[in-house]
């Protein structure tokens, strides 16, 4: 079968350079032996599967940016050093699917051009680096983040449909390498399975669609109202959390809820703080180093007012839109300090947003009198209870006695013999489906989910009718007119149609433009089957082969009034038989390479290494083809 090459011979040598990370140039003799075995094959579907591991988890990487704050913590908690991970992830997935990527489409590539897939043994090490270090990262977020499976299912709703598309993309590009090793190979098993698998492929990604569901898919005057925006520890972005600040910037966010923890002092004194240390969000350490390690109950109101709330947001900055903090805003950030729930409410109060919050440390000894301590203030304060949002569930039924006009909200969803309905819920963003979410909405539950930092995910969010949501990006989703995207079902089933047919039609284009190119290149060849007969003043030494075949070692004598060339081949076996087709093996000038023009009677110099027979071909051929390399005819013989 004819060799489908389309690239020249700088291009062929430049990517065969890159991917076997050895210089070959054109000379035939630097070449001998270098083809595409089995184990090359196998090592090709390697890397074809690290690249699509690396892409999955490259889609991971982007989902969990939404959560990744919440690990920064976590590692703070652990080691005690806050760092923005998120960015070290970023960099190594774009180091790992970026290497991934350029070795696949420099096979591809040679592919295309004929050449053979040598892949280099440190590319084999790095390869084999790359899937494991995926797939550690993968264990690790199976066993300290499982909840990010349940985020990956949450985020094909908005990205399903074009991840379709670019899906169904791809593989249509994959048809012409494919298309152009199925028409090389001489295996037809191969290209049996070849096929077979491709076209499951292709049909399964064709109907893919029918269990492709979101709740973007509606249309326009179906979308519900925009979900409300619950201020998480008010505005982290902006300010640090927990302080009156952070709530001043929530406000100016158009926030409806102020979302804070607040924790009971030693002389009983409730404050606003998240974490049961103090470490991480005030200078604690600098001020009281003994007792640093010790639980923010364990400290009385004095001790707390000493501390600044507010400088280690500008040191560790815990999110990039610190940098563009205002020179005032800077100041303002270096004045705060713990503010009390007393200062909360009333901030809230003349602001006119309401104020949700957890009560912790839950497992503590003296959590009632925490809650009797709380509750005392809320009622003291003169804010309206129907503006306070009460989250704890322990001595929930004390509160509702002592204070009825405080908006209970769970976190859980409800039961099926509930005695009382639930009116409001608090749930994270994993744990509701669209589904359920219309359904709390039809039965009038108003539905908070946290927390929701990106677009992409409060648009999917927007869709599915949620009620609010708790987010620490509130500047970003105020600006949110619309959500990302909105398609009509019939828009969606058009875009499905076309994407398959282009799809389609590209696939049979491919094998068709190859199957073309091979059957007129097939064509040129059997011209110049004629022209590899010798001319009949060819002679030859007694007992040797027929002139256009040579004993390595032996002499060919002969007279003729053109030159011919000589092609030395390896030794198989079984005999050769000639398919009859030599395109894309690329003649180079015989002064040249060979450097060896007959010109009467001359001894041929046998290739070093190449134990064989050869085949002489008339300068016809040669002048026919051109100069350049023609390495790689000896692939066009086959075991007959």
């Amino acid at each position: 079968m004819a060799d489908p090459s389309v690239c020249c011979h700088p291009c062929a040598t430049c990517l065969l350079c890159l991917y076997s990370c050895q210089w070959i140039p054109a000379k035939k003799e630097k070449r001998k032996g270098l083809r595409t075995t089995k184990c090359d094959c196998t090592w090709f579907l390697f890397l074809f599967c690290v690249f699509l591991f690396t892409l999955v988890w490259l889609y991971f990487t982007i989902i969990i940016l939404n959560d990744f704050h919440n690990f920064n913590e976590f590692i703070f908690k652990q080691r005690k050093l806050w760092l923005d991970w998120s960015l070290v992830l970023l960099i190594a997935t774009a180091v790992l699917i970026t290497y991934s990527t350029v070795l696949l489409v420099l096979a591809l590539c040679l592919q295309l051009c004929g050449q053979p897939l040598k892949l280099h043994w440190l590319h084999k090490i790095l390869l084999i680096f790359t899937a494991l270090v995926v797939a550690a990262a993968f264990t690790g977020l199976g066993i300290k983040w499982a909840e990010e499976w349940r985020s990956a299912r949450v985020s094909l709703q908005a990205t399903g449909p074009f991840l379709h598309i670019g899906i169904v993309g791809g593989m249509t590009l994959l048809a012409w390498p494919l298309a152009s090793f199925i028409y090389r190979t001489c295996n037809t098993g191969l290209k049996v399975f070849l096929l077979l698998v491709y076209s499951m492929v292709m049909i399964t990604l064709y109907l893919a669609p029918l269990g492709i569901t979101s709740p973007c898919i509606m249309e326009e005057n179906q979308l519900p109202p925009k979900p409300a925006l619950v201020g998480h520890r008010g505005a982290p972005m902006l300010a640090p959390e927990n302080t009156l600040m952070s709530l001043h910037k929530a406000v100016d966010c158009d926030v409806q809820v102020f979302e804070t923890d607040v924790m009971v002092s030693a002389d009983g004194v409730p404050f606003l703080m998240h974490d049961e240390e103090l470490t991480r969000t005030t200078n604690v350490q600098a001020v009281f180093p003994q007792r640093a390690a010790l639980n923010s109950t364990a400290f009385n109101w004095t001790d707390l007012q000493q501390l600044d709330a507010g400088s280690w947001f500008l040191e560790r900055k815990p999110f990039p839109t610190v940098n563009s903090l205002s020179a005032g805003d800077r100041v303002q950030v270096t004045e705060q300090r713990i503010p009390s729930l007393e200062q909360a409410l009333e901030a809230a109060k003349q602001s006119n947003i309401s104020i949700m919050f957890d009560l912790r440390p839950e497992n503590h000894s003296d959590y009632q009198s925490f809650v009797n301590a709380t509750l005392e203030v809320i009622l003291q304060s003169g804010i309206p209870l129907q503006q306070v949002l009460w989250l704890p569930d322990g001595f929930r039924e004390q509160v509702k006695q002592q204070a009825p006009g405080v908006q209970q909200i769970y976190g859980r969803k409800r039961l099926q013999n509930e005695k009382e309905p639930l009116l409001r819920v608090n749930l994270p963003y994993q744990e509701m489906s669209s589904e359920e979410i219309r359904q709390y909405r039809q039965d009038n539950i108003s539905v908070n989910l946290y927390v929701v930092n990106q677009p992409w995910l409060f648009s999917v969010l927007w869709c599915s009718g949620v009620s609010s949501v708790t987010t620490n990006a509130c500047q970003v989703l105020k600006e949110m007119k619309h959500p990302i995207w909105l398609l009509p079902s019939s828009t969606y089933l058009m875009i499905w149609i076309v994407v398959d047919c282009a799809s389609f039609l590209a696939i049979l284009w491919a094998f068709l433009l190859l199957k073309v190119g091979d059957r007129c290149a097939a064509h040129k060849d059997q011209q110049l089957d004629a022209r590899m007969t010798p001319p009949a003043s060819i002679s030859h030494e007694k007992g040797q082969p027929e002139p256009c075949t040579a004993q390595v070692g032996s002499t060919l004598q002969a007279s003729f009034e053109a030159p011919f060339l000589c092609r030395l081949l390896p030794e198989l076996p079984v005999p050769y038989s000639l398919p009859g087709s030599f395109r894309g093996a690329q003649l180079p000038s015989v002064e040249k390479t060979w450097n060896w023009v007959l010109a009467g009677s001359e001894e041929l110099e046998p290739l070093q290494g190449f134990p064989g027979a050869g085949v002489c071909l008339g300068t016809e051929y040669f002048s026919a083809l051109g100069s350049g390399d023609w390495w790689g005819l000896e692939s066009l013989f086959h075991a007959g």
